[in-house]
């Protein structure tokens, strides 16, 4: 799991300073990072959701009534690069021309939605693999034509195998912002904390007497949008 924000962007923002805490310039500097990293677990945790980059990426989904039509793959999609099919559980898998599916709702860092959609299509020959066998023209004899018809993805127990690129190449934008208020605010609570211990020299050193990490309420609230509903499988 990537950070989700950086050091410096941290030092820009927060109006806290290391002599706030009585701490030595280098042990400031630990203290950030490791705010940042409970900071990034606290989000993803809440969203449950990463918001990193995964390159050729290899699920197994199974098809049953409700997915027949599409399955749901994790996304922001980015590319599917191969899907294979298997007819029998345990058996070989083949793999399926990309004539024969598509993805809808992709794009990098374009989108909150987790879930893309790979659809089965089909044209010509193909047209044998549809439920109920070849769609039957409008005169009632067989299409020839190659207008794209409803098709269905094979039924099955894991037999769906696809290999894609999913995720974020760079934190969004709100994500980061969420992550940086988060530590300014933790920050800030330290030293109300530090200043209450009246007459106290004692230092508030990094993993030290941390106050616990927690995303405020106008947090929550802006990361509600980003909170997964994505299966790993799809539902059968």
């Amino acid at each position: 799991m990537a950070d989700l924000c950086t050091q410096a962007q941290v030092l820009a923002q927060t109006q806290v300073a290391e002599t706030d805490l009585n701490l030595s310039a280098a042990d400031f500097y630990t203290l950030i990072d490791t705010l940042i990293d409970d900071v990034s677990a606290e989000v993803v945790s809440f969203c449950d959701r990463d918001f990193d980059l995964h390159t050729d990426a290899t699920d197994t989904f199974s098809v049953g009534p409700i997915s027949e039509r599409y399955i749901e793959i994790r996304g922001p999609v980015i590319s599917v690069t191969k899907v294979e099919i298997t007819e029998t559980k345990g058996g070989t898998f083949s793999e399926l021309d990309s004539d024969y599916y598509t993805v809808e709702n992709p794009g990098l860092n374009s989108t909150k939605a987790d879930i893309a959609y790979l659809t089965r299509i089909g044209e010509g020959s193909v047209l044998r693999q549809y439920r109920g066998g070849i769609q039957p023209s409008y005169s009632g004899h067989r299409s020839t034509v190659s207008r794209r018809w409803r098709a269905q993805w094979l039924r099955g127990y894991e037999n769906i195998k696809v290999t894609y690129t999913y995720g974020y190449s760079t934190v969004p934008i709100e994500i980061k912002r969420i992550a940086v208020r988060t530590v300014c605010e933790t920050l800030q609570d330290m030293v109300r904390r530090r200043n209450k211990r009246v007459g106290s020299s004692k230092s508030l050193t990094a993993g030290t007497n941390d106050p616990s990490v927690q995303l405020s309420e106008e947090s929550e609230k802006a990361l509600q949008s980003w909170k997964s509903v994505a299966r790993t499988h799809s539902v059968v």
